[in-house]
């Protein structure tokens, strides 16, 4: 599986570029302490032991930079981590983009990425704009898909007609769909800290004159950073120098400017050790993102075109903000050129090579999809939906167009108001029989604001006649509104929905899927989800918790015992090898509270044994070459807390 293997090298990489900061930080002492030895001597220092050898100025060296490039790498991915893909948006200069107030081009941006979302079975993803930026470029960046963000230049939506803007945005989702952005969220912390020195270095020597000149936080924190480092240094070479005298001390000042320059040159090499760290990531993932833009839109000369205006217009892919520099693998193209730009530090492939994949690709790649959309009445394989694992492709993007056309305008709107994406939510758990909804309307009247309850009344006409399938994609559509409510409301609202849901005391699972997704959704930013943990080594423990997943399933879409053995014993044949095979449970043994404590504990095994679990679900629900309603929805549940997203089951849901 393309999906499966991309997500392992993505965490692959992520511990050789722990390994690769590690060897760029002894790189940089060694520099800084042949630096601080040539300080020495010119201060007229005579050590006792040969002069290449000086443990107080090693020891000061190693200390001084794992203090300093460590901890800038801590704080940085620290706050990114806490924060998601909205930290890097704020330290780029992004302005989010809310449906009331945008602008035709802006909904229209809108329009594309909400309609990429669905077919990708993904929450929408926050949308921004970087004002002020002629150059065309767009980037994502989120810890997770769940926090993540897409942002593009106004020179991008100027100039992009709609196939080029999707070519662009289908791009970006390729990175979040494959944890791209997880790898280069750890690679701008190892970026912060390599290049603080040079940061450090330049500002010292032009200390006097940006001292009057520049007044912002960041200038302010690297001076101080500066200076700290400058002190602990000077005062070392003093100390070795032997220039304990209050008239020696003096010197001290004298010494700023060889000072910053050593820390300049070292911070030269924390930048050319971060490029090259950025060119061995980046590239090759341009590359594959390219070609996955293409399987999802079956367009190349769209996103061939963009890359053909990045590269004719005058600002090119060009970010003003000076964060973009070491930021520059986020962005579709490079948005940084400096004087040392050479093609060995380059961060993106040349943007006329990608344009030539682009196009040389796209005869095969339009008659694939060709062939694709010429079968889509065909029954469903489980070898096809498990392929399509972290894979949309042109067709699914047909549906989340046609999902999104579909609602009506005043629903539409309704899902960029948090007030009113609150009252959708509710409607959606509200029930037909006019007993039960009087009475989930009661509990409503004390839990929820007066205003939400007002848009609920003036919606549910709305939201009782939108079709069963379209449900989970309007959740999707609601999920950026929903993350603009305060934490409290946001707790709330699940508060509310649990208390809807059990309102009848039965949890339909419907209602199940919508809690989940909603909860998993709006968690904190700090709470992740499925990780890499140690490696599995007795797959028997999983057999209770696969044994409640797969019983559940097959007793959703068949009412007959038989039936559901048949696809029980189906799923089974594909769960790992070294498994012994569970047993079915009673359709009344397999509570939806049991089910969300298997997965609760499935979500933390590796992510190779969570997606033959997945796969094992899969081909149980289309043992029979049909995919009822519930069925879809429990197993969309599964696939997205498992982080393996299917997309939309397009002809067979009945």
């Amino acid at each position: 599986m393309d999906f499966l293997e991309r997500q392992q090298r993505a965490r692959r990489t992520t511990l050789r570029l722990t390994v690769l900061f590690g060897l760029a930080l002894v790189v940089i002492i060694g520099a800084l302490y042949l630096g601080g030895l040539g300080v020495l001597r010119l201060v007229g220092a005579a050590p006792a032991s040969p002069w290449w050898w000086q443990p107080v100025w090693l020891l000061g060296s190693v200390v001084s930079i794992i203090v300093l490039c460590g901890g800038s790498a801590w704080f940085m991915l620290r706050r990114l981590r806490q924060r998601g893909g909205a930290a890097l948006a704020s330290l780029i200069g992004a302005r989010p983009i809310h449906y009331a107030q945008a602008t035709p081009k802006e909904r229209e941006l809108l329009n594309v990425v909400q309609e990429m979302a669905i077919a990708a079975s993904l929450p929408v993803p926050w949308v921004y704009v970087l004002d002020r930026e002629p150059g065309i470029n767009a980037f994502t960046a989120g810890y997770t898909a769940d926090d993540a963000i897409l942002a593009v230049t106004h020179g991008a939506l100027q100039l992009l007609n709609r196939d080029e803007l999707q070519g662009i945005v289908a791009h970006e989702f390729s990175h979040i769909l494959y944890g791209d952005t997880r790898l280069n969220t750890w690679l701008l912390g190892i970026l912060s800290g390599l290049r603080l020195l040079s940061s450090v270095g330049a500002g010292l020597l032009t200390l006097p004159t940006r001292l009057t000149r520049d007044r912002d936080a960041g200038l302010g924190c690297t001076l101080v950073l500066g200076v700290a480092f400058v002190l602990l240094i000077t005062a070392m070479i003093l100390y070795l120098s032997g220039a304990y005298a209050a008239s020696k001390w003096t010197v001290a000042w004298l010494l700023l400017l060889p000072i910053g320059l050593i820390v300049l040159v070292v911070g030269g090499l924390g930048y050319v050790f971060g490029r090259l760290i950025q060119r061995a990531v980046a590239r090759q993932r341009e590359y594959l993102a390219d070609a996955a833009a293409v399987r999802f839109t079956r367009l190349p000369s769209g996103l061939a075109r963009a890359l053909l205006k990045i590269e004719k217009n005058p600002s090119g892919g060009r970010i003003l903000a000076p964060a973009a520099a070491q930021a520059s693998h986020f962005f579709i193209a490079d948005p940084h050129s400096s004087l040392f730009e050479t093609p060995l530090l380059a961060t993106h492939p040349p943007l006329a090579a990608r344009r030539e994949r682009l196009l040389r690709r796209s005869p095969d790649s339009v008659e694939t999809h060709l062939r694709a959309l010429a079968s889509a009445s065909a029954p469903a394989d489980a070898d096809t939906v498990m392929a399509s694992v972290g894979a949309p492709t042109a067709e699914h993007l047909d549906y989340g167009h046609a999902t999104v056309e579909r609602l009506p305008s005043t629903l539409y709107a309704a899902t960029s108001d948090p007030v009113q994406a609150a009252a959708l939510v509710y409607g959606l758990l509200l029930d037909d029989e006019v007993t039960m909804r009087t009475r989930q309307a009661a509990t409503l009247e004390d839990a929820s604001p007066s205003n939400v309850q007002s848009a609920l009344v003036h919606l549910q006409p709305l939201v009782d006649a939108l079709a069963a399938e379209h449900r989970l994609p309007l959740l999707e559509l609601l999920v950026p509104a929903l993350r603009r409510l305060t934490a409290h409301d946001r707790e709330r609202l699940r508060e509310n929905v649990r208390a809807l849901a059990l309102a009848d005391r039965t949890v339909t699972l419907f209602e199940f899927a919508l809690s989940e997704l909603l909860a998993y959704w709006l968690r904190p930013t700090g709470r992740r989800g499925p990780d890499e943990d140690a490696p599995l080594k007795d797959l028997n423990v999983l057999r209770p918790d696969c044994g409640v997943l797969l019983s559940a399933l097959v007793h959703a879409g068949h009412a007959a015992p038989a039936d559901a053995r048949r696809a029980f014993e189906v799923g089974c044949r594909y769960l790992p090898v070294a498994m012994e095979p569970p047993t079915l449970l009673p359709a009344d043994e397999t509570s939806h509270a049991d089910v969300r404590d298997a997965i609760d504990r499935l979500q933390h095994v590796p992510l190779a044994a969570r997606a033959q679990v997945l796969s094992a679900c899969v081909h149980a629900v289309l043992a029979d070459g049909q995919v009822a309603a519930e069925e879809a929805e429990l197993l969309r549940v599964v696939a997205v807390l498992f982080n393996c997203p299917i997309p939309p089951f397009l002809p067979t849901v009945r």
